[in-house]
């Protein structure tokens, strides 16, 4: 506001001179004039006063508006600085945190002996197991840095992709909060007719073939024809549920051929390469999971 007076004043200053330099010259011109006319003492002193009044009006005027003008301050304010520090402190917290699901994963996978040995007994599928156990941990807690993008969001579930090097068949993840209990969970995607519910009529059929033992099955799922022309699919793998030490619960599978279900002419088999649930307990909401979905497949 100081700055803006200090710019407007000479402007009126100006304005202030040039009406008395105008008013004087008038003045002179006047009298420059009547020395070639004949005009009166008086009238000469009455031009020559009416010229003082009408210059010192002229100043009051000028004067007043002078003071009279509303100095309008300026509506530009600086850019607020950037919070540097928060700025910082967030891109170390999301580095923290990817190095800790990364130790996590590290950490499962160090102990998968020991896990897999805390399943029921081992059987004729332990090789299948492990090696579907490897992949799916290293899926479920993949980020960025392991080759993961994200696709975006859909009816709330958050969609990721994973490019498998020197393979066209890529791993995809699809992961939700759901406001229920993970047994409530588990128990649901194992139902047939929940199963056949949520496939939007796609699975024609699904159900075990064998029971391994008390948290191993051999599954098999059969779709119709996605297109005219197009054969229908079957799948054939081997199911393991199993819980984690931070209460997730997995149930994980991968193709096998098995001697109940042959390939048929009338259905093409396609492969699991890898495939599963996991139901990830949320801390403190009893009543919440995050579910967590893979799958990478030829079809």
């Amino acid at each position: 506001e100081q700055h803006t007076h200090t710019h407007m004043e000479p402007v009126e200053d100006v304005l202030a001179c040039h009406a008395i330099d105008t008013a004087f010259n008038t003045t002179h011109s006047i009298l420059h004039t009547s020395s070639h006319t004949s005009l009166s003492s008086f009238e000469i002193s009455f031009v020559a006063a009416c010229s003082s009044f009408l210059t010192l009006l002229l100043a009051a005027l000028f004067n007043q508006l002078k003071l009279s003008t509303k100095q309008q301050a300026s509506t530009w304010s600086a850019p607020r600085k950037p919070d540097f520090d928060k700025l910082i402190e967030d891109t170390k917290r999301s580095y923290l945190v990817a190095e800790k699901q990364r130790r996590d994963t590290e950490q499962l996978l160090n102990l998968q002996p020991a896990s897999l040995s805390a399943f029921p007994p081992q059987n004729r599928y332990y090789g299948i197991i492990c090696n579907a156990y490897k992949d799916f941990l290293e899926a479920i807690h993949g980020t960025e840095r392991d080759g993961w993008y994200y696709q975006g969001e859909k009816r709330g579930v958050h969609r990721y992709k994973k490019d498998i090097h020197s393979s066209t068949f890529s791993i995809y993840r699809g992961e939700k909060v759901l406001p229920y209990a993970s047994n409530v969970l588990i128990r649901a995607v194992r139902d047939k007719q929940i199963r056949l519910a949520v496939s939007d009529g796609q699975m024609t059929d699904c159900g075990a073939l064998e029971q391994v033992d008390e948290n191993c099955t051999v599954q098999y799922e059969q779709y119709k024809s996605p297109a005219p022309f197009v054969s229908a699919r079957d799948f054939v793998y081997v199911d393991t549920i199993h819980r984690l030490h931070d209460g997730t619960v997995i149930s994980f599978g991968s193709s096998i051929e098995h001697p109940a279900r042959p390939q048929s002419d009338r259905y093409l088999r396609a492969h699991l390469k890898i495939g599963g649930w996991a139901f990830k307990p949320v801390p403190n909401e009893s009543n919440q999971t995050k579910v967590v979905y893979v799958v990478r497949a030829d079809l």
